[in-house]
C-alpha cells in the first residue's frame, strides 16, 4: 500500500460499553475490552463487515488486527473472526491478508486464533508480541 491509498482509517470508530475498536493506521485496527455479550454479532459484525468491504474496495494487501488488548470474548463472540476469515475466503480476485496480532500468555488467544490459522493460514497469519 503506498502512503497516499486511504485504508480503514476513514471509518467511525467503534465502541460500547466493554469494546471498542480503535484504528491507528490505514491497515491496523485494534481491539480494546471484552466481548461477553449475549449477541456480539449484533453488536459487531456490521462494523467488521463495513472494514472488511473498505479493505478491498481499497485494495489493501494486508489488515493488520492487535488482540492484545481483548482480555476476553465469549465462544459467541469468536463466531465474528470466523464469518470474518469466510467473507475473506470468498474473495478470489481481491484478497488482502489478515493478520491478528496476539498476546502468546493469553490462553483463549492463543488457542483460539491458532486453530484459526490451521484452517485458514493461507490468508490468515498469526503473530504473538507481548
Amino acid at each position: 500500500m503506498t502512503p497516499m491509498t486511504p485504508g480503514i482509517e476513514k471509518i467511525a470508530v467503534f465502541g460500547s460499553e466493554t469494546v471498542s475498536i480503535e484504528v491507528s493506521a490505514p491497515d491496523r485496527m485494534a481491539f480494546v475490552g471484552t466481548i461477553a455479550v449475549r449477541d456480539p454479532t449484533g453488536l459487531l459484525q456490521a462494523h467488521l463487515r463495513r472494514i472488511h468491504e473498505v479493505a478491498l474496495s481499497r485494495k489493501l494487501t494486508r489488515l493488520t488486527v492487535d488482540m492484545r488488548k481483548l482480555t476476553f470474548v465469549n465462544s459467541s463472540a469468536l463466531r465474528l473472526f470466523i464469518d470474518w476469515v469466510g467473507w475473506l475466503k470468498r474473495e478470489t480476485d481481491k484478497r488482502y491478508r489478515l493478520i491478528f496480532v496476539i498476546d502468546p500468555t493469553v490462553t483463549w488467544q492463543k488457542t483460539s486464533f491458532g486453530a484459526l490459522r490451521s484452517i485458514a493460514g493461507d490468508i490468515i497469519d498469526v503473530r504473538t508480541e507481548p
